[in-house]
C-alpha cells in the first residue's frame, strides 16, 4: 500500500506521529499481492528527483512488476480515502512501466516462487542517476546478488555494469579497479612520461600504436608481455631529426 498524507506541511497539526496515523488525513492506495506470504513482495520504493516520480517495485510469487507514481497522483484519491486495484492494472493513480527489466527469473537466489519469503532486498542512490539494488537469502551464506540502474527502470547486474571488476574510476592518468576487495591502480593514457621511465602498464590489446615519443641517443624501448599469450609483435619506427 502507498500513503500520502495530505497535511505534512501544515503547521496546525501538533506531531508528525498524528500526521501520518491520522486517517481523515492519509490518503491509501492498496495492492493485493502475496496474500499467503509474510515478506518478500516490495523489491523497492525509491524517489527519483530527476522526474520527481516514485518507483516502486512489486513482486507477486513469480511475476515483478514496476509502478510509477507522484504525491499529487496519490492525493487526488481523497483524503480519508481508501483504492485498492489489481498489481499491473495502471488507473488515474499508478502507471506502470512495461520496460521494467527485473522479474524473478533474474534472481539466481530466489528466483523460484516458493523462495520469496526468503527474499530480502536493499536498495540506495549512489549517484546523481544511479542506483543500487541488493538481493539476499535469509538463512544463506550464498552472496547477494548486486543489480545497478541509471533510471530504476533498466537493471544490470554488477559484472556486466563494471565489466570484469566490481569498481571502476579513472584519476588523473590512472585507472583504479577493485575486484572482491583486491585494488589495483593501471597507469594509462598518459600524456606525459612520469619519472619511472613507464608509458603503459598492464595494458589489454589486440593491436596498439603509441605515437610522439623522443628518445634520447642511448635510450631503450622494453615491451613485457604478461600475457597468457606467448605471441608478440612489436615494430618500432621513427626518425632523426633535431
Amino acid at each position: 500500500m502507498y500513503y500520502a498524507d495530505s497535511t505534512w506541511n501544515d503547521t496546525n497539526v501538533a506531531t508528525a506521529a498524528e500526521r501520518s496515523v491520522k486517517e481523515s488525513n492519509n490518503a491509501m492506495y492498496r495492492i493485493t499481492v502475496n496474500s499467503s506470504k509474510h515478506g518478500g513482495s516490495v523489491i523497492f520504493h525509491e524517489y527519483n528527483p530527476n522526474d520527481g516520480k516514485h518507483y516502486i517495485a512489486i513482486r507477486n510469487n513469480s511475476t515483478m512488476a514496476l509502478l510509477t507514481t507522484t504525491r499529487d497522483q496519490i492525493l487526488a484519491i481523497g483524503a480519508g480515502q481508501r483504492y485498492t486495484e489489481n498489481l499491473g492494472t495502471s488507473d488515474d493513480y499508478v502507471t506502470y512501466d512495461s520496460n521494467f527489466s527485473l522479474s524473478p527469473s533474474t534472481f539466481d537466489l530466489v528466483g523460484s516462487s516458493n523462495a520469496i519469503n526468503k527474499q530480502t532486498c536493499r536498495s540506495m542512490r549512489i549517484g546523481t542517476s544511479l542506483w543500487v539494488l541488493i538481493i539476499s537469502e535469509l538463512s544463506s551464506a550464498t552472496q547477494e546478488e548486486v543489480f545497478y540502474s541509471t533510471d530504476l527502470i533498466t537493471w544490470t547486474d554488477a559484472a556486466t555494469y563494471y565489466g570484469s571488476d566490481d569498481y571502476s574510476a579513472t584519476e588523473g592518468v590512472a585507472t583504479i579497479t577493485s575486484n572482491s576487495g583486491a585494488v589495483t591502480a593501471t597507469k594509462t593514457r598518459i600524456g606525459v612520461l612520469g619519472t619511472d621511465g613507464i608509458l603503459e602498464q598492464d595494458l589489454a590489446m589486440v593491436q596498439y600504436e603509441r605515437t610522439g615519443i623522443v628518445l634520447s641517443n642511448g635510450d631503450r624501448i622494453l615491451v613485457r608481455n604478461r600475457g597468457t599469450t606467448q605471441t608478440a609483435v612489436v615494430q618500432v619506427m621513427g626518425y632523426e631529426g633535431t
